[in-house]
């Protein structure tokens, strides 16, 4: 599970990724071709748990905060998971990746800061 931001467009964007993906590693690929940076990460034991705290974060943009979509697909991969870095700071949505993470965990997963 990451955490991305773009300078320029002043967008965030979280998003689930292989630890060893088989062609270029997707955090990489965007930052090179879009211009994202890395921010921060949460490693967790399978993708199922990464999906469900990308997801619980998601819904809190859009439902709880009102965020909608930031970019398009013409400016970035995975346009849907942006939303605006002027509406939520970036250390708000690193605490509730970590909260989701914990919740996670305390369901009977588990993950690792790094």
């Amino acid at each position: 599970m990451y955490l991305l931001e773009h300078q320029e467009h002043r967008s965030l964007k979280v998003g689930v990724t292989a630890q060893k993906p088989l062609a270029e590693p997707r955090v990489p690929r965007l930052c090179r071709r879009y211009g994202w940076c890395l921010v921060g990460k949460i490693l967790l034991l399978t993708g199922e748990q990464a999906y469900e705290v990308e997801q619980s974060v998601l819904r809190w943009v859009r439902d709880d905060l009102g965020l909608p979509h930031h970019l398009t697909s013409a400016e970035t991969e995975g346009a849907t998971e942006t939303f605006s870095a002027d509406m939520v700071g970036v250390v708000d949505v690193m605490d509730k990746i970590r909260a989701e993470a914990q919740r996670v965990r305390a369901a009977g997963g588990g993950f690792w800061p790094s």
